[in-house]
């Protein structure tokens, strides 16, 4: 019977799996086919611009006014380089950023939660009206929620010190995602043990040097 549930497990998990990978491709063909040649009126365009200076010379917050953190804008400037400066290929940074994130977000739902939560939580972030707009919207609001879920999951799989480094860097592209690092430092420091809660240093120390790095 062990055997037989074991397979049954196996086989559930690699269900789950293709059905999230269908679903993840569905979002991005979608978004892909209706999001990256549209025009809105936001930010984004500017940053675009402001990479394609750094890519002739300019330097953030000395040749130009910057006032965000500069990792976004050096990821733009680093995809530009490579690939050229078309809206189309920009616009795809923030996606492909979301894409990493959702799958992310699915490890940490199917393996805190189960398969089931994991697939029903990751369709209703895909498709949420906010998810499908800004997706493909490069201000900085999907990198950084993207980088915090993959920094949130590497801190409750106890990878402290890998945890602590991604927010760092999700810092480096907007600051508010700093709540959500301050919560779960709170939240990974503290344990109860006993009838007492115990402050968990080393826990502590390694997050916030791998912030800091």
């Amino acid at each position: 019977m062990n055997i037989i549930k074991f397979f049954n497990k196996e086989i559930n998990n690699k269900i789950t799996w293709i059905i999230f990978i269908i679903i993840l491709s569905l979002f991005f063909l979608v978004q892909i086919t209706t999001r990256l040649h549209t025009f809105e009126i936001t930010d984004e365009y500017g940053y675009y611009y402001e990479a394609k200076l750094m890519a002739e010379g300019a330097v953030p917050y000395k040749d130009f006014i910057f006032v965000h953190p500069p990792l976004r804008l050096y990821l733009l400037f680093l995809t530009g380089k490579l690939f050229g400066f078309q809206f189309a290929t920009l616009k795809l940074v923030s996606l492909f950023i979301v894409l990493v994130g959702t799958i992310f977000l699915f490890k940490l739902l199917k393996e805190f939660f189960g398969n089931s939560e994991a697939l029903i939580g990751t369709t209703l972030f895909l498709s949420s009206s906010d998810i499908l707009w800004w997706s493909t919207i490069s201000v900085g609001i999907m990198e950084a929620l993207s980088f915090s879920v993959v920094g949130m999951y590497l801190l409750l799989k106890k990878k402290y010190f890998l945890g602590g480094f991604i927010f760092g860097l999700t810092i480096l592209i907007q600051t508010y995602s700093l709540p959500i690092f301050a919560a779960l430092l709170l939240y990974i420091s503290f344990e109860f043990e006993g009838k007492g809660l115990k402050f968990k240093y080393k826990r502590a120390y390694a997050t916030v040097l791998g912030f800091l790095i």
